[in-house]
């Protein structure tokens, strides 16, 4: 509640101003001004009055902001921010000092009685910050024009104030509001402060980025919590960026490393973390959405400790709550290894083993999640089997004219003697179980299919899996970077079938790699998960043929990316085809699912490769663009369309070629780095966005054409068509073909205004080519509407022509 205000004489109300009087709560009237702060001199930027002083509160609401440099607190006695359910108040915080110095670490706090967090946000004005809240600094005040420094001074509390439904903001990164495009990110927010608040208060605790832009957002923004706070009540909301606003647009990772006596709240794509140099973490309430990540510290050979949540009160998981696995326990050759990730009282109830997924994508070994009972208390437990470990590696060349010994079924080939059985998990790794190369394995020259009898086959780096028979299955196949599988040695048809995990690589790292041979098609029926990339590429060798290759699975698990390569750059595509990487695919989900940030390489065409739809195929998994980086080529067959509905990137120099009787259809926008080109050699094209083809220069066969829908949905495609706003469009020929609407052959109606395309001009228009594909019993008509951007757009006209009949 705003204090009441008393007109007093000028020369009294200078008086007070200037520390005369005690207990006065004091309001700022006006934002800081950049490169001033009232932390130094109340109200900085406009009149210039007494600064903070140890006997007042203050309070920053009316949406003002206040600055604050580094290594500083507040002297007055307390600073508020906000009002609860009304104005907000805002903290800034910059990185330099009184004479412009900067730094990187800095120290802020709050007065004796503290900080009181109402309504409104703290946020950072810099890049690569290290900002403490909490601790000790020096509080500044101005006398006489010249800084008066209290030196050690104490900082008080934080309390929250502000309720639930409308939590305070402290965002570790933000975009510069004077340019809108610069990012400070890749900030540490650390409160030590003690914290304070009742139940049903709370704090958010962000990463800022640009809610409009998917390109601008923070890297490694991590807040800790630690110090005292148990007297706080309410909730930490680790953001999950769902709010979309600038300040809250991207997850956060937050630490937290003592006892906490409220309830920390994980939204989706946020991560917690009980950070590992505590043996764990306590919290009375624990709250993980799904789509949130528990990450967990594990125990390590180097410290023997291990971070761990454990949950006094109350626990609440969403299905597909992840727990993901900093650093793995497998620390020697052998011997299983298991650590506790999540405690909770039997008491309160149990955790719900089955709401939560281990995604251990960065190791070596794959793990598992087991709950246990121990002593009255519920445990949530991660961990790895001990490993057979690969020996030797297997005799043989890389042809399958004969049965050389095989690893996958002989017992030599193991450190334990054994052969691999049920249940097992089998590591080829160089350097473990006396391996002294590169892992090499194959399976049985058999005419029947194969399957592997162990639980896991994990092939370490440049390792090869070599297929002497043409069906061959594995429970879990765990391929890491520069592994290489063949498809198939043997006759084609091949198939893999199981799941296959492609595991991540650091920048630089060779991908895991499908070969396929033989000139035909190689069935990769296995389930893909991972975030690895994946390279599909043909037989090394210009007198080699190149196999096919067909994603038959569901593969919305996979969160990596597939780069389609023919590896020999040298040769152009042939009239049959067969010097191209076909990948066919019958449903987008098998090119992957959903990633958390645009990735516009998710899918890349390369080398002469071509992507062909069997069926009407829509690529719609959000954020997995598609990028073209060679001369390569899509695909479908007649009365089926290929939609691509995510943005397309080229190259610069890369051509798409457009072949099959069907349609391919293009979504998103083109992003370029360079000239680009779409050649349509067959069937149709069709921009089902107005910006689908324009930067790129498109060219038709005899034969194809732009497919235009006449009764278009998208308002803006409905009123410009495709654009093109080149000098020459469309290479100065333009062949439409019409989608028409169902019985529109046997109506009799006329369609008028259907958008064709739009171009930069009327004269470009008027110098345009244009022939219709003619409709059973109508004729088109074109014409040229005058936009008043100085575009031009092509409309059309579909009517019935008038006849007349001479009977004589």
């Amino acid at each position: 509640m705003k204090s009441s205000r008393m007109i007093l004489p000028a020369a009294l109300g200078a008086a007070l101003l200037a520390g005369g009087a005690s207990g006065e709560t004091v309001r700022l009237t006006k934002s800081d001004a950049d490169g001033k702060t009232s932390f130094e001199t109340w109200d900085a930027s406009g009149a210039a009055v007494s600064a903070p002083w140890a006997d007042k509160d203050y309070v920053v609401d009316g949406d003002f902001l206040i600055r604050v440099r580094y290594n500083r607190v507040f002297g007055g006695k307390s600073l508020a921010f906000g009002e609860v359910g009304g104005a907000s108040g805002g903290l800034v915080v910059k990185n330099a000092n009184t004479s412009g110095a900067s730094a990187t670490a800095q120290t802020v706090g709050f007065g004796n009685d503290g900080a009181f967090l109402d309504n409104g946000y703290f946020t950072i004005y810099k890049a690569g910050q290290t900002l403490t809240l909490g601790g000790n600094a020096a509080a500044w005040h101005t006398t006489t024009g010249s800084d008066v420094v209290k030196t050690s001074a104490a900082s008080g509390p934080i309390t929250v104030r502000s309720p639930e439904s409308a939590p305070f903001v402290i965002c570790a990164g933000d975009v510069d509001p004077s340019t809108s495009n610069i990012l400070f990110t890749n900030n540490s927010v650390v409160v030590s402060a003690t914290l304070k608040g009742e139940a049903g208060t709370a704090i958010r605790l962000c990463a800022g980025g640009s809610a409009s832009d998917p390109t601008l957002r923070p890297a490694a923004d991590t807040f800790t919590m630690h110090g005292t706070k148990s007297a706080f009540r309410g909730k930490i909301i680790a953001s999950g960026g769902a709010a979309g606003t600038v300040k809250d647009s991207w997850p956060v990772r937050v630490l937290f490393a003592s006892t906490f006596g409220g309830t920390v709240v994980a939204e989706k794509g946020a991560e917690v973390e009980a950070r590992y140099t505590s043996t764990s973490f306590s919290t009375a309430g624990l709250e993980l959405q799904a789509g949130s990540v528990l990450l967990a510290r594990n125990a390590r050979a180097t410290s023997g400790t291990s971070g761990k949540f454990v949950v006094t009160e109350s626990l609440a998981v969403e299905k597909g709550a992840v727990v993901r696995l900093n650093e793995h326990p497998y620390t020697s050759a052998a011997g299983a290894a298991s650590w506790v990730v999540l405690t909770y009282p039997a008491s309160k109830g149990t955790i719900p083993l089955e709401n939560f997924v281990l995604d251990d994508e960065d190791q070596a070994l794959p793990c598992y999640l087991s709950t246990n009972l121990v002593d009255g208390v519920w445990q949530l437990v991660a961990s790895t089997p001990a490993p057979h470990l690969l020996a030797a590696n297997d005799d043989g060349g890389t042809t399958i004219a004969n049965d050389y010994p095989s690893a996958l079924v002989t017992a030599e080939s193991w450190s334990d003697g054994l052969a691999p059985q049920g249940g097992g998990l089998y590591y080829a790794w160089k350097g473990a179980g006396g391996l002294a190369a590169d892992p090499v394995v194959r399976t049985p020259y058999q005419a029947e299919p194969f399957v592997f009898a162990g639980e896991s086959l994990v092939l370490g780096p440049n390792g090869t899996l070599l297929p002497a028979c043409h069906d061959i299955t594995f429970t879990n196949l765990h391929l890491n970077a520069g592994t290489l599988v063949p498809l198939s040695f043997a006759k084609v048809p091949s198939h893999l079938r199981g799941r296959v995990f492609v595991r991540s690589t650091t920048a630089g790292a060779s991908p895991a790699v499908f070969q396929a041979y033989g000139g035909g098609v190689n069935y990769v029926d296995a389930a893909l998960a991972g975030s690895g990339t994946l390279r599909v590429n043909g037989r090394n060798g210009s007198s080699k043929k190149y196999g096919d290759v067909e994603f038959t699975a569901d593969n919305s698990a996979f969160a990596g990316k597939i780069k389609l390569c023919a590896d020999v750059t040298s040769l152009a595509p042939s009239a049959a085809g067969y010097e191209h990487e076909r990948v066919f695919v019958t449903d987008g989900r098998n090119l992957g699912g959903p990633l958390a940030d645009f990735a516009p390489d998710a899918l890349e065409l390369a080398d002469h490769s071509v992507l062909e739809a069997r069926n009407d195929v829509a690529l719609d998994a959000a954020n997995r663009g598609v990028t073209v980086s060679g001369n390569a080529g899509m695909a479908a067959p007649e009365g089926a369309t290929l939609a691509v509905m995510n943005p397309v990137s080229f190259s610069s120099g890369a051509v798409l070629r457009k072949t099959g009787a069907g349609t391919l259809a293009l979504g998103g926008g083109l992003l370029l780095s360079g000239a680009a080109s779409i050649v349509v050699e067959e069937g149709f094209l069709e921009a089902l966005a107005t910006n689908a083809v324009d930067g790129a220069s498109v060219a038709f066969a005899p034969g194809a054409h732009l497919l235009v829908d006449a009764a278009a949905g998208d308002a803006a495609l409905a009123a410009f068509g495709a654009v093109d706003l080149a000098a020459d469009p469309f290479g100065g020929f333009l062949p439409v073909a019409f989608k028409l609407p169902a019985g529109f052959e046997e109506s009799g109606e006329t369609l008028s205004g259907i958008a064709v395309a739009t171009v930069k001009d009327a004269a470009t228009a008027a110098a345009l080519a244009i022939s219709a594909k003619k409709v059973r019993g109508y004729a088109a008509d074109f014409s040229v509407r005058a936009n008043p951007d100085g575009t031009a757009t092509i409309l059309a006209t579909l009517y019935r022509p008038a006849f007349i009949m001479v009977v004589r």
